[in-house]
């Protein structure tokens, strides 16, 4: 077997394995098509305005797929955890009104898939939507359930733009505070959505957290696509950000 080298992964303060490092490069023996064990919090942010009501199914899927690429395990105190936020809105809607938890931060697929399989379907009169709604419910889930070894994340997917309670200058507000707080916010744009807002909700670089889908087959791709990126860059540090917020640290190894 490999020897390992333990490292501080950049922007997280806990300690992951990976292999040897090979030309400035610290890369895991773990392959891209092997599911995700990072010990993360995700939070899916979903859009369930009138808008997305004909690709309702394709969004499940995805939401399903997107679950089956993470290693949960409700044995282990360092599995990743995934939690899911839905957000629309009426006219006469309040904030607090316009987005719920589907399902708090849990390691439990099962539990999950479940909650994925029974969720409501777009109602006719909810055809606002309200990003930074969602946004700011995600913020409820990693208060709710702390953990300060995980490195938590969101992913915001919707097709539209905010068209309550401050528009897209709202939602980049929302996304703003949260990264301040240290979560990575990635945006999934399905359809026409404003790539401008989509870019700037995102964390940097844009080419890694924002992405694209035009239609449901690009998007039930990205359930595949996105999770090794998303893992990679949290979990295995394979490669240096000049903006890194803390620094990569190589240990020595651990004897066998």
């Amino acid at each position: 077997m490999r020897g390992k080298v333990l490292l501080l992964a950049c922007g997280l303060s806990r300690a992951v394995w990976a292999g040897n490092p090979v030309t400035g490069e610290i890369c895991a023996d773990r392959r891209a098509t092997e599911t995700c064990a990072a010990t993360q919090d995700v939070v899916l942010v979903v859009d369930n305005s009138g808008s997305v009501s004909d690709r309702f199914d394709g969004i499940t899927e995805f939401l399903s797929r997107f679950v089956d690429r993470y290693e949960l395990d409700a044995t282990s105190v360092l599995s990743p955890r995934i939690g899911i936020v839905t957000f629309d809105s009426a006219f006469d809607s309040s904030k607090s009104d316009s987005a719920r938890v589907l399902f708090p931060l849990t390691n439990n697929a099962a539990k999950l898939q479940w909650a994925i399989s029974t969720r409501p379907r777009p109602h006719h009169s909810r055809v606002w939507t309200c990003i930074s709604c969602g946004i700011d419910k995600s913020t409820e889930l990693f208060s709710w359930f702390p953990r300060d070894e995980a490195m938590p994340l969101i992913i915001v997917l919707t097709d539209g733009e905010q068209s309550v309670h401050g528009g897209d200058e709202e939602a980049i507000y929302a996304a703003d505070n949260i990264k301040a707080d240290g979560v990575d916010v990635v945006t999934l744009s399905l359809g026409q959505a404003n790539a401008y807002t989509m870019d700037t909700m995102a964390s940097l670089p844009p080419t890694t957290y924002s992405r694209k889908a035009e239609t449901v087959d690009e998007l039930l791709g990205a359930a595949y696509d996105l999770v090794p990126i998303l893992c990679t860059e949290s979990l295995y540090a394979c490669r240096m950000m000049s903006d890194c917020r803390d620094p990569v640290q190589a240990r020595p190894p651990v004897p066998p």
